[in-house]
Formats: structure tokens, sequence, C-alpha cells
């Protein structure tokens, strides 16, 4: 077992933190999602054609892909910065830069939405089916970037340990929303409103049972594999994570060296 004294240990969550964990997953992914559905009723005239099968392929209006993408990055964004923020009140000791978190989030977004808008304008001519999958990867991409800065941001130990998890929850959260679009008939109205607060209440989740998992693991086998100072075979350590006894070894190494090759020199002189 390692000496706790001598490290930061995994903590433990509690049942509050779980639960704010949780909380927090759903409300970010809630808001996300009601943006978009306070969006789709206010653009009713103009978005509800397309899912009712009104448009045939190639015919989705320029100011369709215009209002979508909006809509999406609105749900997507909000629900990133909310549930970013709640999950760092659920553990003020671990994150400790919020508001730099949650303006690189922001940016992130604010990037890969002009990144993606080529992409939902030129996938907007093969029907709405189409760009409903680029939608799913809007989702999954900014859900990930937002687990990921934060838990950089954070500059804790156990920062793989969040972005595993949030990556995990990802997963869940996608497969869930393919078994609920297979169950309700292919109906992507309910999916697309559904998918966000899926998403990121499978982060919350994933994210308090996998740090709980990985605390009982420590306890049972007393291996911190997870922490970013544990070192796998041999890693080229930097002047700063070097000990004293290996600066020492390595200068002493350095003064044979020398020595030998001035004891060579002078006996080539001397022939």
């Amino acid at each position: 077992m390692p000496n706790e004294s001598s490290q930061i240990l995994p903590l433990k969550p509690t049942p509050w933190n779980i639960t704010l964990k949780m909380v927090a997953g759903i409300a970010g992914g809630l808001l996300g999602g009601l943006i978009i559905v306070a969006i789709f009723l206010l653009s009713s005239s103009i978005l509800q054609a397309p899912f009712q099968g009104e448009f045939e392929q190639g015919q989705l209006h320029s100011l369709f892909v215009f209002l979508f993408m909006a809509m999406i990055f609105l749900g997507v964004t909000v629900a990133s910065l909310v549930t970013a923020w709640l999950s760092a009140l659920s553990s003020s000791e671990r994150y400790t830069h919020v508001n730099s978190a949650l303006y690189q989030i922001f940016i992130f977004n604010i990037f890969f939405l002009v990144v993606a808008a080529p992409i939902y304008v030129v996938f907007a001519r093969f029907g709405m089916s189409t760009l409903i999958y680029i939608t799913v990867l809007h989702v999954i991409i900014s859900a990930i970037s937002g687990v990921c800065i934060l838990e950089i941001m954070a500059n804790t130990p156990y920062g793989l340990l969040g972005i595993y998890s949030g990556i995990f929850g990802v997963l869940l959260g996608t497969t869930m929303n393919v078994m609920i679009f297979k169950l309700s008939g292919g109906m992507m109205t309910f999916v697309l409103l559904s998918g966000i607060p899926i998403v990121w209440f499978s982060i919350g989740l994933l994210n308090a049972f996998i740090a709980l998992l990985y605390h009982w693991l420590y306890r049972l086998y007393g291996i911190d594999f997870l922490r970013i100072d544990t070192n796998y075979g041999a890693d080229v350590a930097s002047e700063d994570e070097r000990t004293t006894e290996e600066i020492e070894e390595e200068t002493l190494k350095e003064k044979k060296d020398e020595t030998g090759s001035e004891f060579l020199q002078s006996r080539g002189n001397k022939k």
C-alpha cells in the first residue's frame, strides 16, 4: 500500500458528491434541451416541415440550415457550460479554475461551430437524416471537449480519471440515444430533443460511479495507476522531476568520463 501521507489520494466520492454530479448532468442537459425545444417551437413554421418529411432529399432551405445550426450550437454550449459549472460546485476542492475552464469551453464551441458550419451546409443537400448524424457528432465532440477542458484546467493528479469517465459517459449516452431511436420507430424529433439531456446525464452518472470504483480498486490493490505522475517503464524525466540522487549520479558519471578521456589523451601525448 502506498504511503498515504506522501501523496494526494484519490478522493472517495460522498453520496452528496454523487448526487450533485448526476444533478449537474441532468440540469445542464435539460437546459440545453429546453433551449432547443424553445427555438424549435418559435421557428415551427420553418423547422417542423423537414422533421415531418415534407422536404425531400436536397430540398432543405438555407434559412432552415442556419436556424438548425444556431439551435444545436446554443443547446450544446449551454449544456456544456452549465454542467461544467455545477460539476465544479460539487467538487470545489478539485476544480479551482472554474471561470477559466468555462471561458475555454465557450471558445472551443465557437471555434467548432466555425469549423462545422460548412459541413452542415454541404451535408444538408443529402436530406434531414444525414443532418441528424452530423448533429450527433456535434453533440459528442462538444460533450467530450467540455469534460476534457474542465479536467485539464483543474490541473489535478487525477485528471485522467475524469477524462476517461467522461468519454465512457458519452459512449453510454450515445448508446442509449440509439436504442431510443430504434424503439421509437425512427422518430428523429424525439431523439434530437432528448439526446443532449441523456448524454450529459450519462456523463454525470459515470463520473461518480467510476470515481467510486477507482477509489475501491485503489484501497483493494494499492495501485494508483491513473495518477498522472505514475511512471510506467523508463519515462524521460524533466529537470524538475529528477531527484537529487539521480542528478548526483549523472554528475559523477560525467566526471568519470572526463577523467577517462583525459587519461587516454595523456597516454597519446606520451607516445
